[in-house]
């Protein structure tokens, strides 16, 4: 029993500032809702958010001309959309490792491929012929973080 009511004047002692701590005369939560330093943390969130590109991303788009029914798979990396020629597909530019496109003839004729990024032509392939493919692909510089033609074209 003695337990029991010692342990209970440590729970008041510890509730009711009586262990000599020294708590400012505000509690810590009127800090939250007036925007003193508490605060600080959520303002730092729209910052981050900033540095990454506040303002819509630029628009990614795959196209292939020529012979109609060409075989196309395009996307980012790993993932492979499907369709036929004529194709154009837009999407946001995002962070996978690469972007791709491929157009395949099935038979004799001609087909072409282009990544934009925006207006700009970034990758442009060419092919001819019985079952020739066509195929572009952009990745990402490492050190300037500029998208380039994977090809190095």
């Amino acid at each position: 029993m003695l337990f029991g009511i010692g342990c209970l004047v440590v729970i008041v002692a510890i509730g009711t500032g009586l262990t000599g701590e020294k708590f400012p005369s505000s509690s810590p939560r009127s800090h939250v809702s007036t925007g003193q330093p508490v605060a600080a943390a959520p303002a730092a969130v729209p910052a981050r958010s900033k540095s990454s590109g506040s303002g819509p991303r630029p628009i990614l788009t795959y196209r292939v001309t020529g012979t109609p029914g060409a075989r196309v798979t395009y996307g980012p990396a790993g993932t492979y959309l499907t369709g036929r020629a004529p194709l154009q597909a837009t999407a946001r530019l995002g962070n996978p490792l690469y972007y791709f496109v491929t157009a395949q003839l099935p038979r004799r004729g001609s087909v072409e491929c282009e990544i934009l990024i925006g207006a700009k032509v970034m990758a442009k392939s060419v092919a001819t012929g019985r079952h020739n493919l066509a195929s572009c692909q952009i990745s990402r510089d490492p050190l300037s973080r500029k998208w380039q033609n994977a090809a190095g074209g």
